[in-house]
């Protein structure tokens, strides 16, 4: 989804429209933040389980960091749209975020 979401929203910005997949995106990243926190609050383990449970919530919870900034990096990006400071023009930040 990753990929189409980005190619969409950078068509959309070159043609000088205003654009919501990027909103998409960040929508995207909540879901899975929210299906992370199911399935830690679901999970029958802990980080005291031993080295899986450490793996598992240390490899997760990275990607969850990772997640969340990326949400919030686009949620700006995505203001920054719909007020105009990224144009057809004035791209090179959405660009480089996506």
């Amino acid at each position: 989804m990753r990929g189409l979401t980005a190619t969409l929203a950078h068509h959309e910005v070159l043609r000088g429209l205003v654009t919501n997949w990027i909103l998409v995106r960040v929508l995207l990243g909540l879901y899975f933040l929210s299906l992370q926190g199911v399935e830690y609050s679901a999970s029958s383990f802990s980080m005291a389980s031993g080295t899986y449970g450490r793996v598992f919530f240390f490899g997760t919870g990275f990607h969850g960091i990772h997640v969340c900034l990326g949400a919030i990096i686009l949620a700006v990006s995505h203001l920054r749209i719909k007020v105009l400071t990224i144009t057809r023009q004035h791209h090179f930040g959405l660009e480089f975020r996506l």
